[in-house]
């Protein structure tokens, strides 16, 4: 199988279409754990996603992940 490298101008152009937001969910979900999303009803709050599916709402106070009581 050829791979090509596409143009700038072609990749700039899927922004924000069904493609290009399938590519950006399909790479952050390739990446190690945990992964955060935002809270949908929490402002300035997150959910941290654990390997085996646990989520957890919680802060960052620092650098660091605190879980909201």
């Amino acid at each position: 199988m050829e791979t090509r490298n596409k143009p700038l101008s072609e990749c700039l152009e899927e922004v924000e279409t069904q493609v290009g937001r399938a590519r950006l969910k399909a790479y952050l979900e390739s990446l190690p754990f945990p992964h955060f999303e935002a809270h949908p009803t929490i402002q300035r709050a997150y959910i941290r996603i654990e390997a085996n599916g646990t989520r957890i709402a919680g802060r960052f106070l620092g650098r660091e992940f605190v879980a909201l009581d």
